[in-house]
């Protein structure tokens, strides 16, 4: 994937497919929740 409007095609070819649709909205969410748990981490701030 690369140049403009690169992710709304990626997208645009996910809503033909709904299984890998969420299984891409769970795979980012998993790396965002890690990202922000290491971030945490680092700066010694507790998750409450």
């Amino acid at each position: 994937l690369s140049g403009r409007g690169a992710f709304r095609r990626f997208k645009d070819v996910l809503s033909n497919y709904p299984e890998k649709r969420q299984e891409q909205f769970a795979f980012k969410n998993e790396r965002l929740k890690k990202c922000v748990m290491e971030w945490l981490e680092e700066n010694e701030i507790e998750f409450a």
